[in-house]
């Protein structure tokens, strides 16, 4: 598929099927987020699969019954911290970077996802027994067979609105 026509056909899924994503797509996923570039190539992020531990998560992030979640997080050691700008790191962009290369991959193949920044970080963070600091977290599986995206996802401004060339 042409990139454009990928970008503009993916929609964030919030009625997940059971049915389990393939280890082999899961894989090619996971690399795409490996992969995605980071500020001075400092490669802060760990990313956590959670399957067996949905249940637990569940009353700090909403996944929307997904098989499957990744929390991208950040080391707080590693990531590229502003020179010109004090406490402004580039966590929050990275982790973005990172989840999009594999919302647009799995999407590519077929898995649909779900981008969440609405969670208890803390909480997450002592569930999952991380170290790094959780960002985002990543929804994966398959459409449930009765679900309709939102109305929303073809509503775009006018090129004219978002782009002034200067």
């Amino acid at each position: 598929m042409d990139f454009l026509e990928l970008v503009k056909k993916r929609y964030s899924t919030r009625g997940f099927s059971l049915k389990e994503v393939e280890k082999d797509k899961l894989d090619k996923i996971l690399e795409a987020g490996r992969v995605a570039p980071t500020a001075k190539n400092m490669q802060p992020i760990k990313l956590y699969v959670v399957k067996n531990k949905l249940d637990d998560i569940k009353d700090v992030v909403q996944v929307y019954g997904a098989p499957l979640a990744v929390v991208v997080s950040i080391d707080e050691e590693l990531v590229w911290k502003n020179p010109n700008v004090p406490g402004e790191d580039s966590s929050d962009i990275d982790a973005a970077i990172v989840c999009t290369h594999m919302m647009l991959e799995a999407f590519n193949l077929g898995v649909n996802s779900c981008f969440i920044k609405y969670f208890k970080p803390d909480e997450l963070k002592a569930k999952l027994n991380m170290k790094e600091k959780p960002i985002c977290v990543l929804a994966l599986g398959y459409d449930d067979k009765d679900y309709v995206p939102s109305n929303n996802h073809i509503v775009r401004k006018d090129i004219e609105e978002i782009v002034e060339f200067v």
